[in-house]
Order: C-alpha cells, then sequence, then structure tokens
C-alpha cells in the first residue's frame, strides 16, 4: 500500500511540478513571484523537521507520512484553484509542509517495517517506484493540456492548466 501510495503521490507530483509555474504564468504572474512561492515551499519543507522530530514519539511514522498525503491534496487543491498571490504563498507553504511531513519519516519508517535482509531491496524498490512514477507523471502532464484541448471545450489556457492540476492532485 506504502509504494502504491508513492506511486501515486509521485505521479500527480511529477505532473504538478511539470505545469505549476505556466499556470502560474497563465495567472499573470511573473518569475519573481513564482520564484517566492517556490522558495516558500523549499523553506517550509526545511522548518517543518523539527516539528516531524516532535510529532514522531506521538503519531509514529505511519501516521505523520499519512499527514504528509493529505497536506499533499489540500496543498494541491488549494494551488489549482487560488488566484490570489497570498493564497498561493500559503499553498505552497502547506505544500513545503507535506514535504517534509513525507521525507523525514521516510527512512526510519522504511527500515522499521523491513527485516534488515529486505531493507537494501525495499529501499531500492521505493526509489525506482519514485522515478518511474515521475517520468510517467512528466509524460503525461506534458500531454493531458493539448489533450484538453482537443476536446473542443473551449476552456482557454489558464482552465486547461487548472483541470490538469486538479486530475493530477
Amino acid at each position: 500500500r506504502f509504494l502504491i501510495a508513492t506511486f501515486l503521490a509521485g505521479f500527480g507530483g511529477s505532473v504538478f511540478g511539470l505545469l505549476y509555474n505556466l499556470y502560474l504564468l497563465s495567472l499573470g504572474q511573473r518569475e519573481d513571484f513564482i520564484g517566492l512561492v517556490a522558495s516558500a515551499t523549499t523553506l517550509t519543507t526545511a522548518l517543518s523537521g523539527p516539528l516531524v522530530v516532535l510529532l514522531i514519539p506521538r503519531l509514529g511514522f505511519r501516521r505523520i507520512l499519512i499527514l504528509g498525503f493529505g497536506f499533499q491534496v489540500i496543498a494541491s487543491t488549494g494551488q489549482a484553484l487560488s488566484t490570489a498571490p497570498v493564497a498561493i504563498l500559503a499553498f505552497a507553504a502547506v505544500w513545503g509542509l507535506s514535504a517534509g511531513f513525507y521525507w523525514a519519516p521516510l527512512p526510519p519508517f522504511l527500515a522499521e517495517n523491513s527485516s534488515p535482509g529486505e531493507r537494501n531491496h525495499l529501499f531500492a524498490i521505493n526509489l525506482a517506484v519514485q522515478l518511474v512514477a515521475g517520468i510517467l507523471g512528466n509524460l503525461v502532464g506534458g500531454q493531458l493540456p493539448a489533450l484538453l484541448g482537443t476536446w473542443n471545450l473551449e476552456l482557454g489556457t489558464l482552465n486547461t492548466y487548472r483541470i490538469t492540476l486538479l486530475l493530477a492532485t
């Protein structure tokens, strides 16, 4: 189940990552704001580490990972539907929180749920799942807006990106 969740989150995250900056440009945002959004995400990921360390004894690795996936869905949905810069930045911070809630507890969770003989294989398979999900997400993310455009729905660029981002979520 964890590897399936990893695949789905990685696939959706790749589609999202590929198109989100184009979405922001279609909203009329400039490169400096896009850089601010990316920085807010990265900074929040870094700052979430101490919070994760404090929560591990209370919640455990599994619950923190589930929270991380939940935060990713909230952040992605909010980012895809937001047009106000403050909301975009807030949801970028939630996305960063989701990344911290995934990356910090991941290695100990995998180690805790495998025998010493399985660990090398589990870590390798997890990485392979992440890479395959990313490749497929990039391929689908690059094609989906054009595919939506062929359906003659007259959505316009902004709504085509928004629908693709929501599908990725």
